[in-house]
């Protein structure tokens, strides 16, 4: 799994594996780059420390879910 961190807004991105998390880990990057907002790639033991909003992104989830 990918955590991506917004310390300014207090939210981060969780992409799991094996669900295209690559694509959207670019995508995202690519987006915070062009706001120009900065962002930390953590592990889940800094996400947890600092309590954000958390969004998580999975292709299929209903089949991801089973």
């Amino acid at each position: 799994m990918r955590f991506v961190y917004v310390r300014k807004l207090n939210v981060s991105f969780l992409f799991f594996n094996k669900s295209g998390s690559s694509l959207y880990l670019c995508f995202i990057e690519s987006w915070l780059k062009w706001l120009r907002l900065e962002y930390e790639i953590l592990n889940l033991n800094e996400v947890y420390e600092n309590c954000p909003t958390v969004y998580m992104f999975v292709r299929n989830p209903l089949e991801r879910a089973v």
